[in-house]
Parts: structure tokens; C-alpha cells; sequence
């Protein structure tokens, strides 16, 4: 409303007006196509690291399926990645943002991946790719023991 009111009402915004709606434009604008060609997880750049918006929103305001392509290009330069583990394991592992978050499956198989690792890239915003040594994976271990 702020925005219709500096330059409706049928009056010349001045100089000032004029040019913090352009910027806020172009930076709306440049926020919007930083997301090219996966505009349906958008997220403004409120969320910060887009690596964890799944933690604001997930289900279908991340996945919509739109990532099928790129994970299945991802899968086959990568074909020693692990894709959603039974048990912690090393090496490249894929999950899917709603397997992380319980919306699909069972959130407990990927609590420590979740709570012990930070992703370090996307598929399309729907699938989250970590990476895990087994230096890491020890400490993990060592940490869950009784």
C-alpha cells in the first residue's frame, strides 16, 4: 500500500521517491531472477542461506517435483552420492528437504545428518547435499554412544 500510495494519486513523485522505488524494484527484481530457473521454492533474502530455508518452510513450498531433472544430472556426475541413507554413512549424501523435515518419511532415519551437518549445495532447492568424512561420521558415532 505504501508503495501504490508514492505514486498514485495522480501526482509526481519526487526525484527521491522516484528513485528508492527503482532500487526497490531492481533489487526485487534481482532477488527474484538470483533463483533462475527454480522460481517456485522462492524465498526472499530475508531467509539468508537458501541452503536452510527448509527450515522456515518445506512440503510443497520447496518441492514441487521441479527438481526430478536436475537431481537425476546431479545422480549421474555424482554416481557414488547416497541418497537418503538407512543409517549415518560418509561420503556425498542427497535428501530430499521433506525427508529432512518428516513431511515425507520418517524424520528420526535423518536426525544426524540434520543435527550434526550443514548442507553444502542444492538440487533445485527440493533435494540438500552434504557432504560427510568419516573422521566426521566417528564423531557422530562417538557423540550417540551410550
Amino acid at each position: 500500500m505504501l508503495a501504490g500510495d508514492l505514486v498514485g494519486q495522480g501526482r509526481r513523485p519526487s526525484r527521491r521517491t522516484a528513485g528508492a522505488v527503482l532500487t526497490a524494484v531492481a533489487a526485487l527484481a534481482a532477488s527474484v531472477l538470483s533463483y533462475y530457473p527454480h522460481f517456485l521454492p522462492y524465498f526472499n533474502e530475508l531467509v539468508g542461506d537458501r541452503r536452510r530455508a527448509y527450515r522456515i518452510l518445506a512440503d510443497s513450498n520447496l518441492d514441487w517435483g521441479q527438481h526430478v531433472w536436475y537431481f537425476q544430472q546431479y545422480l549421474a556426475s555424482h554416481p557414488d552420492s547416497v541418497v537418503e541413507p538407512e543409517q549415518p554413512t560418509a561420503g556425498t549424501i542427497l535428501v530430499g528437504v521433506n525427508m529432512l523435515t518428516g513431511v515425507a518419511g520418517e524424520p528420526e532415519r535423518v536426525r544426524w545428518l540434520r543435527d550434526h551437518f550443514a548442507p553444502v549445495d542444492h538440487i533445485a532447492h527440493a533435494v540438500l547435499v552434504y557432504r560427510v568424512s568419516e573422521k566426521e561420521l566417528e564423531r557422530v558415532r562417538d557423540h550417540q554412544a551410550p
